[in-house]
């Protein structure tokens, strides 16, 4: 059995072009969950030669036995939301030329795959990650936000005629994007089974920090648009430093700084906020979260942010902004209105203490155990099961 993943992810060839690469998330184990119930998984996303600013150490390998990458081109051109485009077609060739599809939404590779299956009409399912509205409506740009409102009745077209259907959140894009198939709960996180020894060594790290010592904030995030709140973070910064508190800005993620290193200066916090570039996932991360004091997620747009489960699963105290599925991670005491960086330097205050940070710790380790790997392992394989036994059955009609 052949299947398409769909989405519009960025993927890049390796220097010698024997890999493919990424440089957040879709690492090699991702592609496992599809593979135990298909032969051959075909990735159609967006590839791109090797950014001349990257190493390869800081790149995750996508590349994989039976999973093979195809380049789509025009995606992202206006032509492409016409009704005939060149775009289109290429996708319904890719779709031919299978015999199921997995669109990951909101992406517009996704959504062409949608209307390619149901016009060839090929099974399909959705996995929803997101919610198009506001990722259009805080992308930064002006005709995206005019956007928005037609993204969203796509989403939720594209989302009716799937006969399976997975979810990142517990609620919230159940809410907004409703189906009427089978469908199933699980975030796309991916994290190991945790070990108690985590808590001890936080609870240690909280112990020895003298009350006056600077607080080590750690955020994880593109910089390439304003979804996950940058601006919001460092006005926060600005907020505690007016209180005269010491803290420090630690942000990882792809993209330029330019824009957020002159809106630091601006604020007169240049000299709190340190953008660190990218790491690899996996270990080097939660080795990096394990120096962080506090982790913030102040998200203008989220599903279920795998960053904040991660700092989670090792005993960071969190903030989190009320969008998208982070109220299902946080107490309500940590979370702050999308954009309100008084509310969130509030917050980060108010976890200026020992009591609370262990509490906090204690209680998001615990949150986090809901994530691991053979937890949503379980629940995502009922779903795909189901979807591909479907498929089967349908070929012995």
């Amino acid at each position: 059995m052949k299947t398409i993943f769909a989405h519009d992810h960025r993927f890049y060839r390796s220097p010698d072009n024997r890999e493919i690469l990424s440089k957040n998330a879709f690492g090699v184990s991702m592609w496992k969950r599809y593979l135990e119930f298909t032969d051959e998984l075909r990735v159609v996303a967006r590839v791109f030669d090797f950014p001349r600013d990257a190493t390869r150490e800081k790149m995750a390998l996508s590349s994989s036995d039976d999973v093979t990458f195809q380049h789509m081109d025009g995606t992202h051109s206006w032509k492409s939301i016409l009704p005939k485009n060149n775009t289109q077609k290429q996708m319904e060739q890719q779709v031919a030329d299978v015999d199921a599809v997995i669109a990951r939404l909101p992406s517009r590779i996704g959504s062409m795959a949608v209307k390619a299956a149901r016009k060839q009409d090929k099974p399909y399912m959705v996995e929803v990650v997101g919610d198009p509205v506001e990722s259009y409506h805080y992308h930064g740009s002006k005709i995206l936000k005019l956007m928005a409102s037609y993204a969203g009745k796509k989403m939720k077209n594209d989302i009716a005629g799937a006969s399976h259907v997975l979810y990142v959140t517990k609620e919230d894009l159940q809410l907004k994007y409703p189906t009427k198939g089978e469908q199933a709960a699980a975030s796309n996180v991916e994290i190991e089974m945790i070990d108690l020894a985590v808590y001890e060594k936080r609870k240690q790290k909280i112990k020895k920090r003298a009350t006056q010592e600077m607080m080590k904030i750690g955020m994880i995030g593109t910089l390439a648009t304003n979804y996950k709140g940058i601006d919001t973070a460092i006005d926060a910064v600005r907020e505690l430093k007016k209180q005269n508190r010491a803290v420090h800005l630690y942000i990882i993620g792809p993209g330029d700084t330019t824009k957020w290193s002159e809106l630091a200066k601006k604020a007169g916090v240049i000299e709190e906020v340190t953008f660190c570039g990218i790491l690899p996932g996996g270990q080097e991360i939660l080795d990096w979260l394990d120096t962080m004091d506090i982790y913030i997620q102040p998200s203008k747009t989220e599903g279920v942010p795998r960053a904040l489960i991660e700092a989670m699963s090792r005993g960071c105290p969190a903030v989190g902004s009320e969008a998208g599925g982070i109220p299902e991670l946080l107490s309500n005491h940590m979370l702050h209105a999308i954009g309100d960086s008084k509310e969130l330097a509030n917050r980060i205050a108010y976890l200026d203490s020992k009591e609370i940070q262990w509490e906090e710790s204690w209680r998001n380790i615990q949150k986090a155990s809901d994530y691991t790997k053979p937890v949503l392992q379980k629940r995502r394989s009922a779903l795909y099961r189901s979807f591909f036994q479907t498929i089967k059955y349908r070929g012995m009609k």
